[in-house]
């Protein structure tokens, strides 16, 4: 997994794939490699829901249970 640099939102590109039903997100400077198709599945974080991802990214404890 990419090292990930919790705390600060803006510093990610948060999208959703409709096709997937996840939301992805993946560091800004390699957001261009992501829509090009060019990142690994280790260059990208994944959940089913936006909340806990956030949460995640903002080093927020406790998950939601679905």
């Amino acid at each position: 997994m990419a090292k990930v640099n919790r705390g600060n939102l803006y510093d990610y590109y948060i999208h959703f794939n409709p096709y997937t039903d996840y939301w992805n997100a993946v560091r800004r400077d390699k957001a261009v490699d992501y829509l090009n198709g060019k990142l690994g599945p280790n260059d990208v974080l994944k959940h089913k829901n936006i909340n806990d991802l956030i949460r995640y990214l903002t080093n927020e404890p406790q998950l939601e249970q679905e």
